[in-house]
């Protein structure tokens, strides 16, 4: 059996097992991460919120009682995600560092 990869690459699986970074095989992934701030408990939320995720998102901000969320990481987000974002910060939760393109989709009127 011949192998069809060019000289010098590595699989999936073999980057897999190798220690090192997290790589996200699925790009329709979102990372949710709980960090401590000054003004209490804050989300750093990364990647895709879309799909299944905005519900993932809406329950991590209750179990956490989130005081922000730091989108630095949001790529994009679908109708329902941006529903919800709205929704939580007319509940007062802070929204920081929000690309351009998260921000003018916030601006738009629903």
């Amino acid at each position: 059996m011949t192998s069809h990869r060019r000289k010098g690459t590595t699989s999936v699986l073999e980057r897999l097992a190798r220690p090192g970074p997290e790589i996200a095989l699925d790009a329709s992934m979102l990372r949710i991460t709980e960090t401590e701030t000054a003004t209490g408990g804050s989300l750093r939320v990364e990647g895709r919120l879309a799909g299944a995720w905005v519900d993932e998102l809406r329950q991590a901000c209750l179990r956490h009682r989130a005081r922000t969320l730091d989108l630095h990481g949001l790529q994009t987000v679908d109708v329902d995600g941006l529903r919800l974002l709205r929704q939580l910060a007319f509940e007062g939760i802070a929204l920081e560092h929000l690309s351009g393109y998260v921000a003018a989709l916030l601006a738009d009127p629903p």
